[in-house]
């Protein structure tokens, strides 16, 4: 839950809008939940992500998109934002 509200403090401070979603409910409820309210990216974090200092990322109607630190997600949507017809994919780890 720390290294959410951490992730969601530095992407808000780089003017992209995240909420944390730390309900004690099972992933697929929150993936569902984040679909159905087309929220373009979610970032799925667990034990493996918070040891690398990595996030596993979703991406709507898509699934998942790969493994990536932090940085360089928030280099991917800069990129996507500012350049949309060219927008990049998440390398797959």
């Amino acid at each position: 839950v720390e290294y959410a509200h951490t992730l969601v403090s530095r992407l808000r401070q780089h003017g992209f809008r995240a909420e944390p979603d730390v309900r004690s409910e099972k992933v697929n409820l929150k993936i569902r939940d984040a679909e159905t309210a087309k929220i373009p990216y979610m970032l799925v974090l667990g034990d493996r992500e918070v040891e690398a200092n990595t996030v596993s990322i979703r991406k709507r109607k898509q699934g998942p998109a790969g493994t990536m630190d932090i940085d360089s997600f928030m280099q991917m949507l800069t990129e996507e934002v500012t350049n949309p017809s060219s927008s990049p994919e998440p390398v797959r780890t």
